[in-house]
């Protein structure tokens, strides 16, 4: 049923495939971009809308130089978190280290996504901890 209803982000599966290229390249943007808040939220609908404006300019950008295509997603994904989106701020932004690599102490190997998550689960690690948040999800803060 999960994979019946999700797409190659973890996320839930649009109408289409650029669709779902589209929400995770706006989720893994948006969660850039909350993470220079304090609140981690979004406080206006007007923030919101500047926001939504902003990254689907960058979208349609990535889109038309071709860089996308035949790729699977995980290679798209890895592109949407190399892409740097400038973003109005009042303060230096600290990004975090965006290099994070999903490893699996026991075996003492990196986690390929479809490997199972290491938290039990017993989803693929990119259905579960490895995930792309959606962006209701990084709007509300209930990740």
């Amino acid at each position: 049923m999960l994979r019946r209803f999700s797409n190659g982000y973890g996320m839930v599966r649009q109408p289409s495939p650029e669709l779902d290229d589209l929400y995770a390249f706006y989720s893994v943007q948006l969660d850039r971009y909350l993470r220079t808040k304090p609140s981690r939220k979004i406080g206006t609908f007007a923030e919101r809308d500047m926001i939504w404006d902003l990254l689907l300019e960058y979208w349609r950008k990535l889109k038309t130089s071709g860089k996308l295509a035949g790729k699977c997603p995980e290679e798209k994904l890895s592109l949407f978190r190399r892409t740097t989106v400038f973003f109005p701020s009042f303060v230096e932004p600290d990004w975090g280290d965006p290099s994070v690599i999903p490893v699996n102490f026991v075996r003492k190997q990196r986690l390929s996504a479809a490997e199972r998550c290491i938290c039990g689960s017993g989803l693929p690690y990119l259905m579960c901890c490895g995930r792309t948040h959606g962006a209701d999800e990084l709007l509300t803060g209930s990740f």
